[in-house]
């Protein structure tokens, strides 16, 4: 959990299901693109990395607890597959584009960035050193079978995005009150 302690989250079939066909439906798996799987599958991502693509007939590359987060492995696999997707957290990304940075490394592919607070000084800085990546931002909560929103990036603007579908979203007060547009509240998802 974000909290640093393990905790139980019950989840539906039902919720992982909707989850899988909207991004079947929607996230545009082509025929000779590379999904690479990177976590596990007790994991909420591992489920929609693993079993959308698997929907489709597509191909799934399981990565090893080893190479996962290992820049040695990832960077050349990204160099070599131009064609690819892969469901990263924020902070992770920040590591691979200070490696692609630094040492002017080309890659493109389709990012998918979830599981933490996505900033915009991390959403110029991936636009900016891969322009050819396809980056989409997903939010969500476990307890939601994960990923709620989701947004492509075309310019930097931070953003949750629009709800998936068969998905809504609330912002509500201390009262569970719709707030103003603008206005801070608490998320809430149906």
């Amino acid at each position: 959990g974000s909290t640093g302690r393990a905790k139980g989250v019950s989840g539906t079939q039902l919720a992982i299901t909707n989850r899988i066909l909207w991004g079947t439906t929607t996230l545009n798996y082509e025929v000779d693109e590379i999904c690479y799987a990177r976590s596990t599958i007790a994991f909420i991502d591992g489920t929609t990395e693993l079993l959308a693509p698997l929907t489709l007939g597509r191909c799934v590359f399981l990565l090893s607890n080893d190479n996962r987060s290992n820049l040695s492995y990832l960077i050349p696999e990204f160099k070599k597959n131009k064609n690819y997707r892969i469901n990263l957290v924020p902070s992770f990304v920040e590591i691979l584009l200070s490696e692609i940075s630094e040492n002017n490394i080309s890659v493109s592919g389709r990012w998918i960035i979830s599981g933490e607070y996505l900033s915009d000084t991390l959403i110029q800085k991936c636009l900016k050193v891969i322009p050819d990546c396809s980056l989409n931002n997903f939010y969500g909560m476990t307890e939601a079978a994960g990923d709620s929103t989701a947004f492509k990036y075309i310019m930097p603007i931070n953003t949750i995005g629009t709800p998936i579908s068969n998905t809504q979203i609330y912002v509500l007060d201390n009262s569970f009150n719709p707030v103003p547009i603008g206005s801070i509240g608490e998320l809430y998802i149906r």
